[in-house]
C-alpha cells in the first residue's frame, strides 16, 4: 500500500520544522556561549535532527511510530527556540499527519 500524500507531505513538513529548529538552535547555542546559557539549547537542536530523520523515513513513505507525536515535540522545540516558522511548519505536519486516512495507513488497515 502507497503511503498518502498528506502523510508524505507532512515528512516534508516535519523535515522544514526540523532545519529550521538545528539552524535557529544553533544560532542561539553559538551566540549565548559565552553568557554560560547557551547549552541549553542543545536539547532543541537534537530534536531538530531526530524531526529531520522521522521525517525522511515519512518522506520515503514509511511507517513511524513517532508520526503521531513528532509534530508536538518540535511544537515544543520552535517555541523554545522562538522560531515562528518552525512553529508553523510542526502545526502544519501534526494536521496532516490527524487526517482520517494517513491514520488509517499508519494503523495498517
Amino acid at each position: 500500500m502507497q503511503a498518502p500524500k498528506s502523510y508524505t507531505d507532512a515528512g516534508a513538513l516535519t523535515i522544514l520544522s526540523g532545519v529550521m529548529n538545528v539552524l535557529v538552535g544553533g544560532l542561539l547555542c553559538l551566540s549565548l556561549l559565552m553568557l554560560c546559557v547557551g547549552v541549553f539549547w542543545v536539547i532543541p537542536m537534537g530534536v531538530g535532527v531526530f524531526q529531520i530523520v522521522v521525517g525522511i523515513s515519512m518522506q520515503k513513505g514509511q511507517r513511524s511510530s513517532a508520526a503521531g507525536y513528532i509534530g508536538i515535540v518540535g511544537l515544543i522545540a520552535g517555541v523554545f527556540n522562538f522560531n515562528p516558522l518552525a512553529i508553523g511548519a510542526a502545526v502544519l505536519a501534526m494536521l496532516k499527519v490527524k487526517e482520517p486516512e494517513v491514520a488509517g495507513y499508519l494503523s495498517g488497515s
